[in-house]
């Protein structure tokens, strides 16, 4: 059984008296004294929050442990050198919050992106407040970019479609979720990796145009839906066509700054889901605009941009 319980607020990181939540995590491992670990890599492993798990888990409940990457090792910490194994040993695993994007990044740098996948897998519960909840989504809505307001964040994607976490202690966010969600600037689609759609499909989920390659709504890109016969290295390189209609879509694309799924044509009706992707690079002239138009049955003149795509993180 997999299972993840998301929180967008509350638990011993937020409340001064114990919990029922923190009692309901342990009991959702179904273990008489569960072998429970906190991740506290979002608040840059703040001391304050780890002393507060182990007040909330202590041993007499459960047998608890966390991991650090910015702390020097004290009791109970899991080393580093062995964070795989450990983690995989554990019955319920907490991310507390903080920074996102900070924290995903760390993760994959030391590929424990790749082992909470596996510790869900295995039937370890994963759990967490704020960012805690937010890694495990596609996507988020975060003010991890401090500074810039809140900004879409490709998560680590073990949940589909995307969290806003606070919902109902900051009213802020209530606004700035549902004008991000209209605005399409992250997604809510819940599309499987190498599964095929028709296009009826991807505009149930996204909304747009069921004919353009660039489906847009409400003034944004909302998907990509590539032909390798007009676009042969799709999905990293895409050829947008000029036209009245196709010009100032391209244009729209190569400017685009949100992740959207992009879909490749397989059949007459069928288009696989290949991923998020965001532009990284864009032309419309000089000699790689032209190199990359060379290397297809494309002409010069038929072709406004070229968008250069990568996997969202």
């Amino acid at each position: 059984m997999q299972r993840i319980l998301a929180l967008g607020g509350g638990s011993f990181m937020m409340e001064d008296a114990p919990s029922p939540i923190d009692s309901y995590m342990l009991s959702l491992t179904g273990k008489a004294k569960p072998r429970v670990c906190f991740v506290s890599t979002p608040s840059g492993d703040h001391p304050e929050h780890i002393d507060k798990f182990y007040v909330a888990f202590g041993p007499e409940l459960c047998t608890p442990s966390h991991l650090a990457f910015f702390r020097k090792p004290i009791p109970g910490s899991v080393p580093l050198a062995d964070l795989e194994s450990r983690l995989l040993d554990q019955d319920l695993i907490f991310v507390g919050g903080g920074n996102t994007k900070s924290a995903l990044a760390v993760w994959r740098e030391w590929h424990l992106d790749e082992v909470f996948r596996r510790a869900l897998t295995a039937g370890v519960v994963l759990s967490g407040v704020s960012a805690g909840a937010m890694c495990w989504f596609e996507s988020g809505r975060t003010d991890s970019f401090w500074g810039a307001g809140f900004q879409p964040l490709p998560c680590l994607g073990l949940l589909p479609g995307s969290c806003g976490v606070h919902y109902n202690s900051e009213p802020e966010r209530k606004h700035r979720l549902a004008a991000a969600l209209e605005a399409m600037t992250i997604s809510h689609a819940m599309f499987t990796l190498g599964c095929e759609y028709t296009r009826d499909e991807i505009h149930a989920q996204l909304g747009g145009s069921t004919v353009s390659c660039l489906p847009t709504r409400n003034g944004v890109i909302v998907a990509a839906c590539l032909s390798k016969k007009f676009s042969p290295q799709a999905p990293e390189i895409v050829l947008c066509g000029q036209g009245a209609r196709t010009g100032p879509v391209s244009e729209l694309f190569s400017r685009q700054r949100s992740a959207i799924p992009v879909f490749i044509k397989n059949a007459s009706s069928r288009w696989q889901y290949r991923g998020q992707f965001l532009v990284a690079r864009s032309f419309n002239s000089g000699t790689r605009f032209k190199s990359f138009i060379a290397g297809s049955d494309r002409s010069v003149a038929s072709v406004s941009h070229v968008v250069m795509l990568k996997q969202a993180e």
